[in-house]
């Protein structure tokens, strides 16, 4: 038996539902039912994949984008958290090195002080300074790494100035005694000052017995 393909779907689905449905299908053949099974069955999953499927499509991606992008974020945190405890860690051997040059050398507001300090000290030994001349700071380079190039002064371009030297020239005058005094009173000084040069003359006088003359270089250190 041929089926009726020509025949229109709506009479075929009405007829299946007419008071005359039965008289109807089988003059559409006997597989009319199924291709109307067919039909309801392709327009059932076409309405789940519109409306329940794709929404649950579009939902699990948002999730996973979202998700996507919450993963992305604990990775730059963690690598933030890297970045900090290497920071931390520099700041604190940084301040570590400073505290340590800092109770060795002078900040400028020190220097200042150390030459009102060693005047006052000089006057409590019943010396006079002639002269004081102040010299200009001399860079203290860190330890130059070898492969690194020099720059046209000789250092590398790189190179950090470590700490600064300062020389200073007291012309000073008295006893020597008193001097020898002086001299103790300095070296118990606990920051660093070092006796760069030294050169006593005796001031050839009979009235002045004793007095001498001193011209004195003194080298302090200051922190950067």
């Amino acid at each position: 038996m041929k089926i009726n393909l020509k025949m229109d779907m709506g009479t075929l689905v009405r007829s299946l539902f007419s008071g005359k449905g039965g008289e109807q299908a089988s003059s559409a053949g006997p597989f009319s039912k199924i291709i109307v099974g067919a039909v309801l069955v392709a327009g059932i999953v076409a309405v789940y994949v519109a409306f329940v499927y794709m929404p649950s499509v579009r939902e699990v991606n948002l999730k996973q984008g979202k998700a996507n992008q919450i993963s992305a974020l604990k990775a730059e945190l963690a690598q933030i958290d890297v970045r900090i405890n290497r920071t931390g860690k520099k700041l604190k051997a940084a301040q570590e090195k400073y505290e340590k040059l800092s109770r060795l050398f002078h900040t400028s507001r020190e220097l200042e002080d150390l030459y009102r300090f060693i005047s006052m000290l000089a006057l409590r030994q019943s010396l006079m300074i002639v002269k004081l001349d102040k010299g200009d700071e001399e860079p203290v380079y860190e330890k130059e790494d070898p492969k690194q190039k020099s720059g046209k002064d000789g250092q590398a371009a790189s190179l950090k100035v470590a700490y600064y030297k300062i020389k200073v020239k007291f012309t000073i005058t008295g006893d020597f005694i008193d001097y020898t005094k002086f001299r103790r009173e300095l070296a118990r000084v606990r920051k660093v000052i070092n006796i760069e040069d030294e050169k006593i003359e005796v001031v050839e006088d009979q009235k002045a017995r004793g007095t001498v003359t001193i011209d004195l270089t003194l080298a302090t250190y200051r922190v950067v």
